[in-house]
């Protein structure tokens, strides 16, 4: 190999390594900025005696930004050294133009990125809807959670269960215990469910039953669409 290619290599390999380490560095600057506020009626500043960190109580038509996130609220207070706020009443969370997520309460993490809402939670992703009384969203990886019963409602179908996993990214639910699923037609229990929103479309993968007027199924794998009426079991059917 001459001199002057093996030169272009080495200038190749080292300009791949700035544009690399440039955009690490971009998005690590991006994944720690601070939250703002937007607007608020009234800001109360508290500075603390001994450490001289300030907090803030955010009162009347509130609206936080942080990131892809708004937020709004009655009340919050901001903690501007550790990048969290904790909301009050009326909490809404707008992410992207598809996810909104509601409740009553809300303690929002700007550095892990990670929300806990409770108190009439409310989660609108397109045609699906959420609803429990505690949830955890991670926001940055836009997972949302529960572990305390939900129920979900998504074109005709009604599903509850103990606890759920919602991938916004896959509109894909992961069920775990008392698995139920309520369509006009029929009934559909299972232990563990995975249902995807977009294709309404439910996979088994534990003890399933599927009763209707003039229908019965049961299997340990397989799938529904519940759709298109259309399903494949291939254990226990």
């Amino acid at each position: 190999m001459s001199k002057g290619r093996l030169l272009i290599y080495i200038l190749i390999i080292i300009s791949s390594y700035q544009s690399l380490h440039s955009q690490v560095v971009q998005n690590s600057k991006a994944s720690k900025r601070k939250i703002e506020l937007k607007g608020a009626d009234l800001d109360i500043i508290i500075t603390d005696d001994i450490t001289g960190k300030e907090k803030h109580r955010f009162l009347g038509n509130v609206n936080l930004v942080h990131n892809n996130v708004i937020m709004w609220c009655d009340s919050a207070h901001f903690l501007p050294d550790l990048n969290q706020v904790t909301a009050y009443s009326k909490v809404h969370i707008e992410q992207g133009d598809t996810l909104d997520l509601y409740s009553d309460y809300l303690f929002y993490d700007g550095r892990s990125e990670k929300a806990k809402a409770t108190g009439n939670v409310h989660l609108v992703d397109k045609e699906t809807n959420l609803f429990t009384d505690a949830a955890d969203y991670d926001v940055k990886n836009q997972v949302a959670s529960y572990n305390d019963h939900g129920r979900i409602i998504n074109a005709e179908n009604t599903l509850t269960s103990i606890i759920g996993i919602y991938y916004v990214s896959q509109s894909l639910f992961h069920f775990k215990d008392s698995v139920k699923i309520v369509n006009p037609e029929y009934i559909m229990t299972a232990d563990t469910m995975d249902y995807n929103t977009e294709e309404e479309t439910a996979y088994f993968t534990g003890p399933s039953e599927l009763r209707g007027d003039s229908i019965y199924l049961y299997c340990e794998k397989g799938w529904y669409d519940t759709k298109n009426d259309v399903t494949s079991i291939w254990k226990k059917a």
